[in-house]
């Protein structure tokens, strides 16, 4: 009866540490990417190489964009694929503080790219733009994100503490260890599989979901994400691995003990 009740509460253990395990690896990838305040140089970089996109950046750099002829649009176009402008976009920052980006350093960078294409007339158009460059987050949203921030934090803590319980509770509460750290490093596989997975179908439901602007730009901050979920998930699954192919080889090897002792 006491083996079972020890065995079950391994089991549980380790099945509450994959759930935990797969929350915490979900907060990290939050943290490293969707909050990520360096990451809106690489949303517009990305952004200006779409066609859907590209025109409502421009639309905020260029007055009178709606009206130019087909021809100035699309030598607008070609434009954003400057060096200058791929480069300004690097100096574009958001402002955690005030929840504001300043696109002056892109338009500059345009600016600097259509006199390069020989542009005037569009170049000074853009010179002569009274508009503010600064794009800012209402007040709602800017606090809605620094709560996310906060609560990300905390789930990472939290969760990596829990994690570490789970996994004592689980190996002291168990009769058969070696089998209990193999499917430990099962469950660790697992949930970096699982959070790899899961992130590397969001871009494409949030495309087929809405064709909204707030759709598209979370697709791109997503897809530019996917390097930084691989060096996330890929260090635990391998971790993972390592811990269940070392406790199989191990209980293979106790088991082999005693047959070897006894000899033939």
């Amino acid at each position: 009866m006491i083996k079972g009740v020890r065995s079950f509460i391994a089991a549980i253990a380790v099945f509450f540490a994959f759930l935990i395990g797969t929350a915490t690896l979900c907060s990290v990838v939050v943290k490293q990417v969707v909050l990520d305040p360096t990451r809106v140089e690489q949303v517009l970089y990305d952004a200006l190489g779409e066609t859907d996109l590209a025109p409502r950046i421009l639309g905020r750099l260029v007055p009178g964009y709606s009206s130019l002829n087909e021809a100035d649009r699309a030598t607008l176009g070609r434009v954003t694929s400057d060096e200058h402008v791929r480069e300004a976009t690097q100096q574009v920052t958001f402002d955690e503080s005030t929840g504001e980006i300043n696109l002056q350093p892109l338009r500059a960078g345009l600016v600097t790219a259509l006199r390069s294409q020989d542009q005037p007339a569009l170049a000074k158009r853009v010179v002569r733009d009274r508009r503010d460059t600064v794009v800012g987050l209402p007040a709602d949203v800017l606090d809605r994100y620094r709560d996310a921030q906060d609560l990300a934090a905390k789930v990472t803590m939290i969760g990596a503490l829990t994690i570490l319980l789970l996994a004592v509770v689980a190996i002291l509460s168990s009769r058969a260890r070696l089998t209990t750290c193999r499917s430990l490093g099962i469950a660790a596989v697992l949930s970096g599989a699982v959070v790899g997975a899961v992130y590397w179908a969001l871009p494409g439901t949030a495309r087929g979901l809405s064709s909204s602007d707030a759709a598209q730009f979370g697709a791109l901050l997503l897809e530019g994400g996917r390097p930084t979920v691989l060096w996330v998930a890929l260090p635990v699954i391998l971790l993972g691995l390592v811990l269940a192919v070392a406790a199989s080889i191990m209980a293979r090897s106790s088991r082999l003990r005693p047959s070897i002792s006894a000899g033939p």
